[in-house]
């Protein structure tokens, strides 16, 4: 995950290559294996370099084919076979050994900025082309890159680093009022085209920026898709082709030859390790996987662990175990690390920096199963549905079906669906302790009204997978793995965040055999353990904030933070979430939000950004 940056003067000026090379050395903590930076007249870009596929061996810095139009950028192209031949039947002269940034500019020369149409992958880029004064942004469809940007005046900054941003002078750090409300109201920023800073923007998933004369233009190029309907004979047909398409995305996301692996005791890290594994026996893959774990200590026994290691044992991979045991709430919060560029909705964020910097330490990249439930968002109360919709022979063969693949009964949902007709909508009420008059000022009894209640289904069969993956909240959660939040040179990969397995997952027609990741317990036998693939989808063994709160591990008292307390009424809080009001223990999660806030405030204010 390459570190990028660059400035464009609309107005013509010169940009200044002191300036950039300055930013560029900035993000060293990102990409240890060099800086590049070049004023290029009005433009200027910069890149600290990390290598983390086979091709990147040639990268130095920034690309260009020409000299006149040059790339920075945080890319890795999937689908490059396909990609090539596509470029070849343009008239591009490219092989298969091109770095991805040369890829990209490949692309760019044969189609211009509709080159994000063609495009697959996980990528952020600028690419400034001097000849028409253009310059061309682009970030890739799920949000798995950052990419921010930022004017003042006839300035415009950008890069893939929000604190490198701020070290700009053009770019203020004045915290936004709003952004802080949306936290306290969401626990994340929901607005993906903003971030906590004032004068700092996202560029949001799927959209390409393009400057050119003076004017800024931001477009989407890419949506989920709602057409196209599957339809095979056989169950198996689909579990065949959905396999063969997860298997592409996890093979284009190695290309490196040692890998790590978030591995939990649940089906989606294990399937992505299976199918690595797969991909080995079949000759199609060399990349060595090291699994890591992170085990609670202090539950009896940890299920996690328990069904973890009997994976990784089963696939032959060596497994870490990480204890999270001991660690007390808001600790080490000024280290780069713990505390994030933009706030995160935990007590406990010192457990994911020591995790990133364990698995940093002996690797460049890592995959993840994240991504498996909203891709894979069975259609609830599926039976329920067909009986009371007339289709009670249907309901019986789907059953029949589910009981010969799954080799158990099928829930039939009924109370379920019951349930949630008799509930309505879901709906919640803001959070008690927002003043009135911050609410007033701010707008925020629509903002929550807007936000919080779920948008109707635009899905024709698929609707709550649909639903789920246009979420807002999955750029802000995969914003936490980038390079720039953790502070370590190292590249997460997602493989069911893959544009071909999302495609595919939501032309799968509802059946009842799809429910409880059907295609993965079906598809997985003989890849990983039996006794994995029967386990029931359980929470976590123990939530650790309430344990915290009850023990030595409770925050201490403290006062909320200047910008908190101009939101929050104190008197409405619980005294362990630093208010004065009763002991409310139904929604710790909710209360500590405020404190939250403040601890993450403070240690921004102790010390300076530097992403």
């Amino acid at each position: 995950m390459s570190g990028i940056v660059g400035v464009v003067h609309l107005d013509g000026s010169p940009a200044e290559g002191a300036q950039i090379s300055l930013l560029a050395e900035s993000m060293r903590f990102r990409g240890p294996d060099g800086t590049d930076a070049r004023a290029l007249g009005p433009a200027a870009l910069g890149i600290a370099l990390l290598r983390t596929t086979r091709e990147a061996a040639r990268e130095t810095g920034l690309a260009t084919l020409d000299g006149g139009v040059w790339i920075a950028a945080d890319a890795r192209i999937d689908g490059r076979g396909e990609l090539v031949s596509a470029l070849t039947a343009a008239g591009r002269h490219v092989d298969g050994s091109s770095t991805d940034p040369e890829l990209i500019l490949h692309a760019y020369s044969a189609w211009g900025e509709s080159l994000v149409e063609r495009l697959i992958g996980d990528f952020a880029f600028a690419i400034w082309d001097g000849p028409r004064r253009r310059l061309v942004c682009a970030r890739d469809h799920f949000g798995m890159r950052s990419l921010f940007h930022a004017r003042r005046g006839s300035t415009l900054v950008f890069g893939n680093t929000l604190g490198v941003l701020l070290l700009h002078p053009a770019v203020s750090d004045e915290v936004s009022e709003r952004s802080l409300a949306d936290f306290l109201l969401f626990g994340y920023n929901p607005d993906p085209a903003r971030t906590v800073y004032a004068s700092v923007d996202a560029l949001p998933p799927a959209h390409v920026m393009t400057v050119e004369d003076g004017e800024v233009r931001i477009r989407r190029y890419w949506s989920l898709p709602t057409e196209g309907e599957l339809r095979y004979p056989r169950v198996e047909q689909y579990v065949e082709h959905f396999h063969e398409v997860f298997g592409t995305a996890v093979r284009d996301r190695l290309r490196t030859d040692e890998a790590a692996i978030l591995l939990s005791g649940g089906r989606d890290s294990t399937s992505v390790a299976a199918t690595v594994r797969r991909l080995e026996g079949e000759g199609r893959e060399t990349t060595r996987l090291h699994a890591h774990t992170l085990v609670d200590g202090g539950a009896g026994e940890d299920e996690e662990k328990r069904y973890a290691t009997l994976a990784a044992e089963w696939l032959g991979i060596p497994i870490h175990h990480h204890p999270t045991d001991g660690y007390r709430a808001f600790e080490r919060m000024g280290e780069p690390g713990v505390s994030r560029p933009q706030p995160l909705a935990g007590v406990l964020l010192a457990i994911d920096a020591d995790l990133n910097r364990a698995v940093a330490a002996g690797h460049r990249v890592a995959l993840t199963g994240d991504g498996g439930d909203p891709v894979l968002r069975e259609s609830e109360s599926w039976l329920a549905r067909l009986v009371l919709a007339g289709h009670p022979w249907r309901a019986l063969r789907e059953a029949a079906a589910y009981t010969r693949l799954h080799r158990r009964l099928p829930r039939p949902g009924f109370r379920t669906l019951a349930r949630r007709r008799a509930e309505g909508p879901w709906r919640s009420p803001m959070p008690p302790w927002i003043r009135a008059e911050a609410g007033r000022r701010l707008g925020l009894a629509a903002r929550w009204e807007a936000l919080a209640v779920p948008a109707p289904a635009s899905h024709p069969t698929r609707p709550e997978a649909h639903g789920s993956l246009a979420s807002t909240y999955w750029p802000h959660w995969l914003e936490q793995y980038d390079a720039g939040s953790t502070g370590v040179p190292l590249e997460y990969r997602h493989p069911f965040f893959d544009v071909r397995v999302a495609a595919l997952a939501l032309s799968m027609p509802p059946a009842q055999w799809y429910n409880d990741k059907g295609l993965l317990r079906i598809g997985m036998r003989g890849l990983l353990p039996p006794a994995l693939l029967a386990r029931p989808k359980t929470p976590l063994a123990r939530d650790p904030l309430p344990a915290l709160l009850r023990g030595a591990g409770a925050p201490p008292p403290a006062a909320l933070a200047d910008e908190v307390a101009a939101l929050v009424d104190r008197a409405a809080l619980p005294r362990y979430a630093g208010g004065t009001g009763p002991d409310d223990r139904s929604a710790p999660a909710l209360h500590m939000r405020p404190l939250i806030l403040s601890a993450w405030l403070r240690a921004r204010a102790a010390k300076p950004a530097n992403g």
